[in-house]
């Protein structure tokens, strides 16, 4: 319904951060694309992104310093970058994808890797199994109660 739009990007501010952390899976590929394409020139970026083939890879453009890794198949966001050494310093994410696999990673980021819950930007996009309009699950209002703290501060 949407494509990349400035609307969905979360500006990333120069000294805000260290370095930036998309996360997506491939329904998902618009806002990682978003996201690079607000970076400040040479500002680091690691991006993990999840698509059925090579074919669906894609150039996304940025004057920031971007590295790509293409996750094919299976391989989910979530368990790449629980298994990926990630730069030091102050991160700032954005995930985006399945619900339950967002929630997991911002978890993971948070509770595991001690990253301020404020600077992990999340938006469960679709839910398996489930259609807009089905009723809200406890997983959909638990993410709900994530966003209302991390909105908070």
């Amino acid at each position: 319904m949407f494509g990349p739009s400035a609307y969905f990007a979360t500006p990333v501010t120069a000294g805000a951060a260290d370095w930036t952390l998309p996360a997506a899976d491939g329904c998902s590929l618009p806002a990682p694309a978003t996201v690079a394409e607000a970076l400040p020139a040479g500002h680091r970026a690691v991006a993990f992104v999840q698509v059925t083939d090579a074919a669906e890879e894609q150039a996304l453009d940025t004057a920031g310093d971007l590295t790509v890794h293409w996750l094919r198949g299976d391989v989910s966001p979530a368990d790449a970058v629980r298994g990926a050494a990630l730069p030091p310093g102050t991160p700032y994410s954005w995930l985006a994808g399945e619900a339950g696999a967002v929630r997991a990673l911002r978890r993971h980021l948070v509770e595991e890797r001690g990253y301020d819950r404020r600077a992990v930007h999340f938006a469960g996009y679709w839910r398996r199994h489930l259609t807009q309009d089905d009723a809200p699950t406890p997983e959909d209002l638990a993410e709900a109660r994530e966003r209302s703290v991390s909105a908070e501060g």
